[in-house]
């Protein structure tokens, strides 16, 4: 599908406000309602657009963060099924992915206490029994979420959104109900909301106004498929000598076009971030350029991640 300038604009308006009614990007955009909606549904049905999901603090509702890398003898396919499966449904991941590395699976997953992330180690252990050969553990502190502005041209960020470790906020089972819906369609409007949860909409509508409020939800966002845009999306994990330049590196990585998340976390490496590129000569590029930048770097990782499952809510 070959886009035009007013379907980049939408795509631009979505990436960091998915949220914003089809009136609204009319006039944002300066287009027909008509216009908007149309192209809006081609960019789904096209699958440049794949769904909608609010960025969530999920410190506020008590979870931690925590990823696992995992390196098992070659699967089968029928065995890598039962073991996706059984990293949705018994761990219940929020994301599951492939990656090109020492390390072929990865997961995402949330505990209400760090003691729980030995349970669900020794659940995927008895699993895969002699299968699994090591992994590699991290708890992730703080998250950095940035505009997709290598795609709009832009030669550096203007803004991002920061994700830290806050004091739990009071909520009940209406607004897990409430977040449920928004992490599967952050477009869902109130009324549907409403069909589906059984709240009244007048309650959705202001349950939602404190969710935000709360920095519980602190965005909205479309999933852009980068690949369906000619980019090339990598996964970075960074080890240092020294932390004595963070700052300077997590600066010059805000500004960075090609930056779309960056991770503090406690594990084998200091930082993860995701970047995406056009090829892999603009990788190396953007890997020479740091290494240059900060000699305190002691190694680099970067692979491609393809995802089974992607989920924003335990």
């Amino acid at each position: 599908m070959g886009l035009d300038s007013l379907d980049w604009k939408i795509i631009e308006v979505l990436d960091w406000q998915a949220r914003m009614p089809i009136n609204q990007i009319a006039k944002k955009v300066r287009a027909s309602r008509e216009v908007i909606s149309y192209r809006l549904k081609t960019l789904e049905k096209e699958k440049i657009i794949l769904g909608y999901y609010p960025i969530l603090n999920l410190t506020k509702l008590g979870y931690y963060s925590n990823r696992l890398n995992i390196e098992v003898e070659e699967l089968t396919s029928e065995e890598e099924k039962k073991f996706v499966k059984f990293l949705d449904e018994d761990i219940n991941c929020g994301l599951i992915y492939k990656m090109e590395n020492v390390y072929q699976y990865g997961i995402f997953f949330w505990t209400k206490s760090i003691y729980d992330v030995g349970k669900i180690i020794s659940k995927i252990k008895l699993h895969l029994g002699e299968k699994m050969i090591k992994y590699r553990y991290a708890l992730m502190c703080t998250l950095r979420q940035y505009p997709r502005s290598l795609l709009f041209g832009e030669k550096s960020h203007r803004e991002y959104i920061n994700i830290t470790e806050e004091k739990q906020v009071s909520h009940d089972e209406s607004d897990i109900k409430i977040l449920r819906c928004l992490s599967k369609n952050a477009r869902m409007s109130s009324v549907e909301i409403s069909s589906k949860t059984k709240i009244p909409q007048t309650t959705v509508i202001n349950r939602i106004r404190e969710l935000e409020k709360k920095n519980v939800i602190l965005g909205y966002r479309a999933d852009i498929n980068s690949k369906k845009l000619g980019y090339i999306y990598y996964a970075v994990e960074i080890s240092l000598k020294d932390i004595d330049n963070l700052k300077e590196m997590e600066t010059w990585l805000n500004t960075n076009p090609h930056t779309t998340w960056l991770q503090k976390i406690i594990g084998e490496f200091e930082l993860e971030l995701e970047i995406e590129v056009n090829d892999r000569i603009e990788l190396d590029k953007f890997m020479q350029d740091f290494r240059d930048k900060f000699p305190n770097i002691r190694k680099i990782n970067y692979y491609p991640e393809d995802y089974w499952k992607i989920t924003y809510l335990p």
